[in-house]
């Protein structure tokens, strides 16, 4: 599983106080982040893009309908 690089975390750690989302629940959006960096590095989108975020989502589906 690639890690999240420092940069990116430190404002999505940011963005997550930002929403007021509990402490305790902050991890289950790290691993769906990294999740999501997963999925782009490993089919080449641009996980900086918003564009990429569909095709993570129809492959979650996808997944959870086999």
């Amino acid at each position: 599983m690639k890690t999240i690089p420092q940069q990116v975390l430190a404002k999505f750690e940011v963005r997550l106080c930002k929403k007021n989302i509990p402490t305790d629940q902050t991890v289950h959006y790290r691993k769906w982040l990294r999740y999501y960096i997963d999925f782009c590095f490993k089919y080449q989108f641009d996980p900086k893009k918003s564009e990429s975020l569909p095709d993570f989502i129809n492959k979650l589906r996808d997944k959870k309908t086999k």
